[in-house]
Order: C-alpha cells, then structure tokens, then sequence
C-alpha cells in the first residue's frame, strides 16, 4: 500500500500503535480548535471512508497526513511535518508526492490570510498547486467548547464552481463533522 517517495521518507498507511506519537505531532502542529480529543481522534481510525498516513524513520514520526475520502474527491484534514523538517522543502515535495497520485479533485480548509502564519500556509499550497477559492467557509467545532472558525478553501487541481463546492461542502460537514448541512 502507502504513497511511495523517491526520497528518504515515505508515506505509509498509519500503524495503530503508534497512535499516540501522531497525536502528539498533531497537537504540536495544529491549534485545538482544529483538532478532536485523542479518543475522538483515534476513532476515526475504524471509519472506512478515513484513511491516516505517517513518514516515519527509525520508529519517529516526521510527517502525518490525514484525509477522508469521497466519491469525486479527497479532503485533507490534517497535514503536518515535524518541526525539524519545516522549511526546507520536504513538507511540500510530500504533499506533491500524494497529490501525484491522486486522480479526484483535492479540497482543504486554511485560516483566512489575517496573520503572517496563514498567509504564508496559503502560499505553500498555492505553490503544490491548489487554488483559494472565493466562498466563505465556517468549520463547525470539533470539540465541545470550541468555537465555530471561519476558513477558507482551496482545491487542487483548480477553483471549484458553486455547485461544486456546496455539494463538497455537504459530504464534508455529514461525513466528518457530522452534522446536516
């Protein structure tokens, strides 16, 4: 299985016991309002349209990319690379990699260009190929206690229309939030 890399990491499908290390890279790389408590988190794991990908090397985890599957296209709801990694290039010869093998539309949540950080995020994935797109977007929280967040989207290969996007938007707040659109 796994994504393959012509590199020294490579995606694999996630092993079940090293949960506990994704999670930690996850509440490192990403703020609590976008990510589940660790249960919740590894629940997903027996949802059959959720599949879970790590980079590891000598039993480390350096990369993890989480990301549901539709009928016409990918969501990616979490992608991180460790902190050592950043900056130099790997983080976006990764997501390369996984989007080369991707033949559906791939759709992603990012902060609205307010901050330095977000501009930034935007800019590495305008640079892998994705597009922002104009709607607005709220994510529902997906923990109690957090607040909703407005985001933007942006999708690869390129801009979604209207229809498309509502329809995405539909199977996305089902599917992984759970909630009626």
């Amino acid at each position: 299985g796994g994504i393959k890399l012509n590199y020294i990491y490579q995606w694999e499908k996630a092993e079940t016991e090293d949960f506990s290390k994704i999670y930690e890279l996850m509440t490192e790389a990403f703020p609590p309002s976008e990510i589940r408590n660790e249960e919740g988190q590894r629940n997903l794991l027996s949802r059959s349209a959720y599949q879970l990908y790590t980079v590891k090397q000598d039993n480390e985890i350096y990369g993890l990319l989480g990301v549901w599957e539709f009928d016409t296209f990918i969501f990616i709801e979490h992608f991180a690379v460790d902190a050592s990694l950043r900056g130099n290039g790997i983080g976006g010869m990764l997501l390369n990699d996984f989007l080369n093998h991707m033949e559906k539309t791939v759709f992603l949540e990012v902060e609205e260009p307010g901050t330095d950080l977000a501009r930034r995020r935007i800019g590495f994935y305008e640079r892998a190929g994705f597009c922002l797109n104009d709607f607005d977007y709220i994510q529902p929280d997906l923990q109690q206690g957090q607040s909703s967040l407005p985001l933007k989207n942006m999708t690869y290969p390129m801009k979604l229309s209207k229809e498309d996007f509502e329809r995405m938007k539909q199977q996305i707040f089902e599917t992984v939030y759970q909630i009626k659109a």
